[in-house]
């Protein structure tokens, strides 16, 4: 092999793992949701958020959800929660 060729592979190497490095390194949700968002499990949906029907989906983000004086079921219990930019 030639010394050229081996040092373009030895840089392609190091581009590759700064590449795989810095992916793991980041933390999407604390970059995209700040301090305060919790996702312990992983599912892309804060912990904390008001989740009146219990299946992991926020109020605000779950199509099923109903709000509280529509006349339609699951708004009880969001304790006058506004998710006014619908992240959860």
């Amino acid at each position: 092999m030639n010394t050229k060729l081996m040092l373009h592979s030895f840089f392609a190497a190091l581009l590759l793992l700064f590449v795989v490095v810095s992916a793991q390194t980041t933390d999407p949700a604390q970059t995209q949701h700040g301090s305060h968002f919790v996702d312990e499990n992983g599912d892309g949906y804060n912990d904390y958020a008001p989740d009146a029907d219990g299946d992991g989906i926020p109020n605000g983000q779950d199509p099923d959800y109903q709000k509280p004086g529509t006349g339609q079921g699951k708004g009880a219990g969001n304790n006058g929660f506004v998710d006014e930019n619908g992240d959860g």
